[in-house]
């Protein structure tokens, strides 16, 4: 990895243990043996950091592990959001029910259940949401991203109701109410709730 981020990664951590936070393993930048001309960053595992460290909400890029607790499964989920990125995620456990509730709730663009970014090997679409962007690549979505969609509007049921070839309009309008009405029903029939496509349908065949 890049040096560039080593002096912030050491006082992130630094600051964690400040505030509490326990270092089991690494917290600083590793001078390699065999390559001293490399950048590396020693695995470092941090245990009880809390939500209010900054070093839970960064976005690190490094080895570092970080480990939280949470007294439930709907206070783990929070932690999980609590972050302003969001593009993979992966949940661990042998209850279906609880495994499924995370699923559902932890907003990621990706989840695994026991595993690690499988989404990767079997080409699901890959990318993230809130900071750690948007757009898909691989699998049928990402293959429409790189598509021009064409929509075509047609008659769905040209036998019961069907587009016809208005007669040519001329100004000024003969019935101005009547062609208000009708304007007016369209917009209710497509935009409206039930009981506004309800009216619109009426507005449009002038009941």
């Amino acid at each position: 990895m890049s040096a560039t981020g080593f002096d912030g990664l050491e006082e992130l951590i630094a600051e964690a243990v400040s505030q509490g936070a326990r270092l089991l393993a690494g917290g600083t930048r590793l001078a390699h043996p065999r390559w001293p001309r490399g950048h590396y960053f020693a695995p470092t595992l941090l245990a009880d950091v809390t939500p209010e460290m900054r070093i839970a909400r960064a976005e690190l890029f490094a080895p570092v592990m970080l480990a939280l607790r949470a007294e439930s499964l709907p206070a783990a989920v929070d932690i999980a959001n609590g972050t302003p990125y969001a593009l993979g995620a992966s949940v661990f456990g042998s209850d279906p029910v609880a495994l499924e509730t995370v699923v559902r709730d932890v907003r990621a663009g990706m989840v695994a259940v026991n595993d690690f970014a499988v989404y990767y090997a079997v080409q699901l679409p890959f990318g993230g949401l809130k900071g750690s962007g948007y757009g898909r690549f691989a699998g049928e979505e990402g293959l429409r991203a790189v598509c021009n969609t064409k929509a075509v509007c047609r008659d769905r049921w040209p036998w019961a109701v069907k587009t016809a070839i208005p007669k040519p309009l001329d100004l000024p309008l003969g019935e101005e109410r009547r062609a208000w009405e009708v304007a007016s029903g369209v917009v209710e029939l497509g935009y409206g709730d039930l009981r506004g496509r309800v009216v619109g349908l009426r507005r449009v065949v002038g009941l």
